[in-house]
């Protein structure tokens, strides 16, 4: 009660301080806002924290290992975010609970995407869904699961997390913050400043907080959201403002073509498994949890239709021996007919396994969708397309990892749809 009494007083204090301002003439005409933030801060309710996401159940699945998805519903076996540019904003929309998506900067004539030291500012706002979803600049990420995250909720609480190969780590535990405008639908500044080890988070103009990374790498950066006890969550960033190594950029998502950061998705709809990207994006999908669906020797069916992109430069196809390192193989079928076999190696230029190679059975007509059939055994994959056997490659190398499907674009956005996946472990 007596808590209650002074918040009373405190903003009864405000109002008169304010009137007396607006009498002297010492305020602008904005100053209604500020009052009304003021009530807002003294009437809102401050909720628990968000909870803390849940690890992955890596828990072993029956061997041998069968995965089969005719991709009718969406599942929790397969990712289902969306990234857009809508309405000059780009737009994170995560459809189910437990998962995330990012926006990567795609770097710039003087700047690769890897990244060090950097300041980057930008509005955010969740659009839709439950106020424990959070969102944010994520940067210095090596992998998928090893970054630094600065995230922001709607329950006015911001947090600084570490994630080294998916173990999370606070290096700033939830953190309430009257700097944060509350509830769904409201807007938040959010700044971040790398330089070396220092980390330096600005909300609304207002410094919250530093932290020290002790051990800085170069990394990806990027705008990021993920969710926790529900999907169904939208949040659109806005007003991108930054700088990496001297240079300055901005971005208001005014243009897809134009954008510096990458936008794409992959979702189940009208019984396909959907993967777009725009220009310049690879984006790949693995059954989830990844490490669960792990294996040597694999035989793996699956359909695929090109239903959107230039066929000269969109590549479409598999992955296999991924452990979510950037190092996985690419067994890539060109729009234009062709296939080629890559290794990827953590952002440098991959190794060329198989030169590209005309195939006269590949469908190259408009919407058209092509059967593939994978067997790898050891160092040998046997191919076939539309039940026709292409044959053999020999000496490759033998990972253990998840197989998934893959989408590479270059000059401009494409889309590809999967259908009747079907992945089988081969055991001795």
């Amino acid at each position: 009660m007596i808590r209650s009494l002074l918040r009373r007083l405190n903003f009864a204090l405000c109002v008169v301080i304010v009137a007396e301002c607006i009498a002297l003439g010492l305020v602008p005409l904005q100053v209604p806002d500020v009052a009304a933030r003021l009530i807002r801060l003294t009437t809102l309710d401050r909720q628990a924290p968000p909870p803390a996401r849940t690890a992955p159940d890596e828990s072993a699945l029956p061997r041998p290992l069968t995965l089969v998805d005719s991709f009718d519903r969406p599942s929790t076996l397969w990712d289902q975010s969306n990234v857009s540019i809508q309405d000059s904003h780009l737009a994170i929309q995560l459809r189910l609970p437990q998962s995330d998506a990012y926006a990567l900067w795609l770097g710039d004539a003087a700047n690769t995407s890897q990244v060090m030291d950097f300041s980057l500012t930008t509005l955010v706002t969740q659009v839709s869904g439950a106020t424990d979803a959070s969102y944010g600049i994520r940067f210095r990420q090596e992998t998928p699961d090893s970054y630094l995250y600065v995230a922001l909720t709607a329950r006015g609480y911001w947090q600084v997390l570490r994630s080294i190969a998916g173990v999370r780590t606070e290096m700033v535990p939830w953190t309430y913050s009257h700097t944060i405008e509350q509830g769904v639908g409201y807007t938040n500044e959010l700044s971040v400043t790398a330089a070396g080890p220092v980390i330096t988070i600005r909300i609304n103009g207002v410094q919250v907080g530093t932290v020290t990374d002790q051990a800085p790498i170069p990394g990806q950066l990027t705008l990021s959201a993920a969710t926790t006890t529900s999907g169904d969550v939208r949040v659109d960033f806005d007003t991108v403002r930054g700088s990496v190594g001297g240079i300055a950029f901005s971005d208001d998502f005014d243009s897809p073509s134009a954008t510096r950061f990458s936008n794409g998705g992959s979702y189940t709809q009208d019984g396909q498994y959907i993967i777009r990207a725009n220009a310049g994006v690879s984006v790949w999908q693995n059954p989830q949890p990844q490490k669960r669906a792990y294996v040597t020797d694999f035989a793996l069916s699956v359909n695929a239709t090109l239903m959107r992109g230039n066929p000269n430069s969109v590549g479409y196809g598999i992955v296999y021996g991924d452990t979510g390192d950037f190092g996985h193989s690419i067994l890539l079928f060109g729009g234009n007919g062709t296939v080629q076999l890559l290794q990827s190696n953590n952002g440098k230029p991959a190794q060329r396994l198989l030169e590209p190679l005309a195939l006269p059975m590949i469908d190259t007509r408009d919407g058209a969708t092509n059967h593939i059939e994978v067997r790898k055994v050891g160092g040998t994959l046997t191919l076939s397309v539309n039940d026709v056997i292409v044959g053999s490659i020999d000496n490759l190398p033998t990972k253990t990892g998840s197989v998934g499907m893959i989408l590479v674009c270059g000059s401009e956005q494409a889309e590809v749809a999967y259908d009747d996946f079907v992945l089988t472990e081969l055991v001795p």
